[in-house]
Order: structure tokens, then C-alpha cells, then sequence
């Protein structure tokens, strides 16, 4: 089972990512939710998660902020953190991953679309492991 953190400003965009993640074949565990980069670090300080979806436009802490202290905590930098986002230009996917984000889809998207994406991260990660 994974456990997963999405990271949005948009309550409509958290549900659309919940019971998008919901149609997929993966086994999910919890699904947790903030608003904020911010409110995501305080949540992944009570439980730890597998995955995290994050947006990057966001008030209070923005998704390039959050990639970039998530990356800076021994204990955290190794959760593969996808971005959802409808910036999808080649310099804003750049800028990302050099952050430390693993992935990127572009809103909108389908469930099969991150279905693909987190099963893409999880099978790099088995072959980081051999």
C-alpha cells in the first residue's frame, strides 16, 4: 500500500486527485491532504508518506519552495514528489526537477496518465535499489 500527500490550494483539485488516484489499479493506503507547502511539511511531521502530489502555484509556501525543503530533510528527500501543474513548459520542468522533483504531469490529466507517472517512479526506484 502507498500512502500518499497531495499538496493543492484547490479543495477541487485535491478531490479530483483523490478519486482520480481511486480509478487506478495501485494499492493506496491513506490519502492525505494540504493546502499549502507549509501545511504539507507540518502533516509530514505527524506520518510519513510514499508519494507526494504537489501543485506550484500556491499562497503561504509555493511548490518550488516546498520541493526545495523537502530535498534539504535527511528524512524526507527520498519521498518522490510529482508536480501537478498547468505550467508545463520546459524550463518550469527544468526548474523542478533540479529542485528534486521526480515528476511532472500537466493538468489536466487522466487517471491513467498518473497511474503511468507513479508507476514509472516506483519501477526507476526498484532499479536504484539493485
Amino acid at each position: 500500500m502507498r500512502d500518499i500527500l497531495i499538496v493543492d490550494d484547490s479543495k477541487a483539485m485535491r478531490n479530483f486527485l483523490r478519486r482520480a488516484l481511486a480509478m487506478t489499479s495501485m494499492d493506496i493506503g491513506s490519502v492525505l491532504e494540504a493546502e499549502n507547502g507549509l501545511d504539507a511539511l507540518e502533516k509530514l511531521e505527524k506520518q510519513p508518506v510514499d508519494v507526494i502530489f504537489s501543485d506550484i502555484n500556491m499562497p503561504v509556501m509555493d511548490g518550488a519552495v516546498f520541493v526545495g525543503e523537502l530535498a534539504k530533510m535527511d528524512t524526507r528527500r527520498n519521498i518522490p514528489v510529482i508536480i501537478v501543474s498547468t505550467d508545463s513548459s520546459a524550463e518550469r520542468k527544468a526548474q523542478m526537477q533540479a529542485l528534486g522533483a521526480k515528476g511532472y504531469i500537466a493538468k489536466p490529466f487522466s487517471p491513467e496518465a498518473l497511474e503511468l507517472e507513479v508507476a514509472r517512479l516506483m519501477w526507476e526506484a526498484d532499479d536504484d535499489e539493485d
